[in-house]
């Protein structure tokens, strides 16, 4: 079963300073649970550090490289023929010589077209068990984190309008309240109006009598001795 990185190798040509960059995890940076999907919530919308706008995503490439390896067929097979490309590459021929080329020395192994055909669309096929589970998993997660939302902006949506009830009613008290108050103030001027009505009455009436009184008083003595 080859490396990893070798089988990279085959599809991505690295510069030097890509060589000397560490080699990220086979698999995104947290993975379901189950081990059977790759988590696409880290998945980038962008180059990450050190990445090449317009070059696939490190990480995704190597949860499809994983894949690759795990499903790893024996024997000679397209991975090593594209090997053998890989290795002409610097020889000055076509393209067409250099295919087959590189089958002649497939063909040292009792290899056949037919063959490499098969193995490299066995891959494809891997490959395209790894679009389906990794779409499923995206379309879960998006649909997850839209009924999470949607549920969180229900919940906000029920409090702002049991909040606006509570102050429109809030309001109601309050105006009712200042009406009362206006009433009241009515009425205390006018109990304000009454009380001081009836003590002038009462000290008037009080001053007539009691200066009535006093005044025989002071006859009584005068007459009376």
């Amino acid at each position: 079963m080859r490396v990893l990185k070798n089988l990279k190798a085959l599809f991505i040509e690295e510069t030097p300073e890509a060589a000397e960059r560490p080699e990220g995890p086979a698999t995104p940076e947290a993975s379901v649970s189950a081990g059977s999907q790759r988590d696409v919530r880290q998945a980038p919308s962008s180059p990450g550090k050190g990445q090449t706008a317009g070059q696939p995503d490190d990480r995704m490439m190597a949860v499809l490289f994983s894949a690759m390896e795990e499903n790893n067929i024996q024997g000679y097979d397209y991975l090593e023929f594209r090997d053998t490309l890989k290795s002409l590459q610097a020889m000055p021929m076509d393209e067409a010589t250099r295919f087959r080329s590189a089958f002649a020395m497939a063909q040292t192994l009792k290899t056949t077209p037919e063959e490499l055909i098969r193995t490299g669309k066995a891959y494809l096929q891997v490959l395209e068990k790894e679009d389906r589970k990794f779409r499923e998993a995206l379309t879960a997660r998006e649909q997850s984190d839209l009924r999470s939302r949607e549920q969180q902006m229900a919940a906000l949506d029920s409090e702002v309008k049991a909040n606006q009830e509570r102050i429109e009613t809030l309001m109601a008290e309050i105006t009712k309240a200042r009406a009362k108050m206006e009433a009241l103030g009515g009425e205390l001027k006018e109990v304000t109006r009454k009380m001081d009505e009836t003590r002038s009455r009462f000290e008037s009436a009080y001053a007539f009598i009691a200066g009535q009184i006093s005044e025989d008083l002071k006859k009584m003595e005068q007459y009376l001795k």
